[in-house]
C-alpha cells in the first residue's frame, strides 16, 4: 500500500471537496478542446470521478487519444480521479462475448481470464472503475434489462463465476461493482421509465440474490451499484415501495448491516425514471445520500451545492459525508492511484490484443454456444455432403447484414461451394423457394435479438416472421440459430434444431462455423432454464 493516511487526507479536505469526491460526472459533457478548458471545468468542479463509458470512447475522433485526455484530466484534480464505465465485456479495444457466453461454459477459471482480460483492457483506456459483473438473476424471461446481459438463472453459477471475473478484474487493479442491487431479472419492468419490482420473499431473496451478495462480498468486492428497484420485504414504501436508491432499509439495514458491506456503493443513473419521477430533485438527491449513496452518478451541477445546504442546515449529518467519502478514498487506494505515474497504464501492443486477445475471445465463444436441440441430427453437418446452404438472417436492422455479418459470412462460405442469403420476408417466403425446385443442403436461420429499452428481448415484425417461415417447409430441416437472447425455445416450443450463442460478435462469427461443421465439439450447457416452456414464475 502507498503511503497514504486516508484519516489525514479527510482531515485537510475542505467540505465542498469531500462533496465532490461522491459526484461522478459524464466526460462526454466536459469541454476537451484544451487543457484550460478541462483545468477551469475541475477548479470549478473537482468532482470524485468520471463516467467515462464505451460510448464516449467510441465518439471521440480518430485523432484523440482517450488515455491522454484522461491524463490531462488527472493533472488538474488534487485527489486522484476514479474513472468508470460499463466494461461488461470488454473495451473498444478488446470486445468479449456477453456474460451470457461465459456462463455457458460454467468454467470458474475462464471466467478468471475473462476478469484479467477486462482488467488489463480496462486500464490501458484510462479506466479504474468497472460497472460490472452484472449478477442479477434471470428469473423472468422477459425482463427487458437482464435477458441475455446477466449471466442466467443459477444463482450458485453467477456467484461463482461473478466472484471469479471480480478476482481477475481486481487483481489488474480495475474496481468491481457488482450490480443491480438489491436484484433485476424478476419482473418485466425498465428502470429507465419506472421503478423495477423485485417481488421475492425474503426466504428466496437471501437464497438467491441474497446468497450472491453475500458471497462477493467476502471476495472482496469493492463497490456495487444499486438499482431503481424496489424489495418490498424489506421496504414497502407508501404508495408504493421506493427503489433501492432512496432506501435506507436497503441499503443501510439489509446491505450494509445484514449482508455486511464495506465497499463503495455508487446509484445507478440519476436521470432514469425509477429515480426521477419520485419525488423533487433537492428532496431525492438528499434522500438518496442519507440512504446510504457514496457516490452519484450523473447529477446535476448543482450537486455540490445542494449537499453543502443540506449539511450545512443538517438535513445530512458531515459525519454521513465523511463515511462516503472514507469509501471513495479506501477503494481509490485499492487501485493504485495514490502512487506516482500509475494513474493510468501504458497501452499494450496492439498485437496482444489482435492476436492473444482475439484467441481468448474464441475460446470463450466455444466453450459457450450451445446445443440446446437436435432432434433431427442435423448436427453437425457433413462438410463433403453440405456444399449448398441457403442463410436466412431474421434481423432487427437488415439493413446493417453485410457489415455486421460480414465474418460469419465468409467463414461459412469458406465450408461450402454456395451460399445463398436472405434476410427476414414473410412465412411463405422458404416454402415459395421449395416449390420453384430450390434444394439446399442446409438451412439456417441466424436470430439476434437485442435488448431493447421498455421492450422484452423478443423477436418482432419481419424477424419474428422468420420462425414462421422456418416452420413452413416439407423438404428441409432448418437450424435456429440464436445469437443472444437465449429464449428463442420459449417463442416457439417446438423449434427441432437450436443452437445458443448467447452473443453475437467477432470472436462468435469465427467460432460458431467451427461447432456448426463438428470441427469443434459442443461442450456448452445452458445457463437458463427451460421448466416448462411457460417462463413464468408463480411467485412473480
Amino acid at each position: 500500500m502507498p503511503n497514504f493516511n486516508i484519516d489525514s487526507a479527510l482531515a485537510a479536505m475542505p467540505r465542498r471537496e469531500k462533496i465532490a469526491q461522491t459526484m461522478q460526472y459524464s466526460l462526454s459533457k466536459i469541454d476537451k478542446s484544451s487543457e484550460a478548458t478541462i483545468e477551469k471545468f475541475f477548479t470549478q468542479y473537482p468532482v470524485g470521478s468520471l463516467f467515462a463509458g464505451l460510448d464516449v470512447i467510441a465518439k471521440w475522433s480518430s485523432g484523440d487519444d482517450p488515455a491522454a485526455i484522461l491524463k490531462t484530466c488527472q493533472k488538474f484534480c488534487k485527489t486522484p480521479l476514479a474513472v468508470a464505465g460499463d466494461l461488461e465485456r470488454g473495451t473498444k479495444n478488446l470486445q468479449l462475448p456477453e456474460p451470457l457466453t461465459l456462463a455457458a461454459s460454467h468454467d470458474p477459471a475462464l471466467a478468471y481470464q475473462y476478469g484479467k482480460w477486462i482488467g488489463r483492457a480496462g486500464r490501458s483506456a484510462g479506466f479504474t472503475w468497472s460497472y460490472s459483473p452484472e449478477c442479477d438473476i434471470a428469473l423472468n424471461w422477459m425482463n427487458p434489462i437482464n435477458n441475455h446481459r446477466g449471466m442466467g438463472d443459477d444463482p450458485e453459477n453467477i456467484a461463482r463465476l461473478a466472484g471469479e471475473i471480480i478476482r481477475g478484474m481486481q487483481e489488474e487493479k480495475l474496481s468491481a461493482a457488482a450490480k443491480h442491487f438489491p436484484g433485476d431479472g424478476s419482473d418485466f419492468r425498465d428502470q429507465h421509465t419506472g421503478i423495477s419490482i423485485n417481488r421475492l420473499s425474503r426466504e428466496r431473496w437471501m437464497a438467491t440474490y441474497g446468497e450472491i451478495y453475500r458471497k462477493l462480498i467476502a471476495s472482496g468486492l469493492h463497490s456495487i451499484m444499486v438499482g431503481h428497484i424496489s424489495l418490498p420485504f424489506m421496504d414497502p414504501g407508501t404508495p408504493y415501495p421506493l427503489p433501492g436508491t432512496l432506501s435506507s432499509k436497503i441499503i443501510i439495514d439489509l446491505l450494509r448491516k445484514e449482508l455486511g458491506f464495506e465497499g463503495v456503493i455508487v446509484s445507478d443513473a440519476l436521470v432514469m425514471g425509477g429515480f426521477t419521477r419520485i419525488q423533487p430533485y433537492e428532496k431525492r438527491i438528499i434522500q438518496a445520500f442519507n440512504a446510504g449513496i457514496d457516490v452519484m452518478l450523473w447529477p446535476e451541477l448543482d450537486y455540490i451545492d445542494v449537499i453543502d445546504r443540506a449539511i450545512e442546515c443538517g438535513e445530512i449529518p458531515e459525519s454521513r459525508l465523511d463515511d462516503a467519502v472514507r469509501h471513495i478514498l479506501t477503494m481509490k487506494m485499492r487501485e493504485g492511484l495514490f502512487e506516482k505515474e500509475k494513474e493510468v497504464r501504458p497501452a499494450p501492443d496492439a498485437e496482444v490484443y489482435k492476436v492473444q486477445g482475439s484467441a481468448f475471445a474464441d475460446e470463450v465463444a466455444e466453450k459457450g454456444i450451445a446445443l440446446i436441440r437436435n432432434e433431427e441430427n442435423v448436427l453437425p453437418f457433413d462438410r463433403a455432403k453440405t456444399k449448398r446452404v441457403l442463410l436466412w438472417f431474421a434481423l432487427t436492422a437488415p439493413e446493417k447484414l453485410e457489415e455486421k455479418y460480414k465474418t460469419l459470412i465468409d467463414e461459412i462460405k469458406a465450408r461450402c461451394d454456395e451460399v445463398v442469403i436472405r434476410s427476414n420476408g414473410n412465412c411463405l417466403e422458404l416454402l415459395e423457394l421449395e416449390k420453384q425446385g430450390e434444394v439446399f443442403d442446409a438451412v439456417l436461420f441466424i436470430f439476434d435479438v437485442h435488448i431493447e429499452i421498455t421492450y422484452p428481448c423478443r423477436p418482432r415484425g419481419s424477424q419474428a416472421e422468420c420462425l414462421w417461415t422456418m416452420l413452413n417447409t416439407t423438404k428441409h430441416h432448418p437450424v435456429a440459430v440464436a445469437l443472444n437472447s437465449p429464449y428463442l425455445l420459449m417463442e416457439s416450443p417446438v423449434l427441432p434444431t437450436l443452437v445458443n450463442a448467447h452473443s453475437s460478435g467477432e470472436a462468435v462469427s469465427r467460432t460458431l462455423p467451427r461447432l456448426l461443421w463438428g470441427e469443434k465439439p459442443f461442450t456448452a450447457t445452458s445457463p437458463v432454464k427451460f421448466p416448462d416452456l411457460l417462463g413464468v414464475d408463480p411467485e412473480l
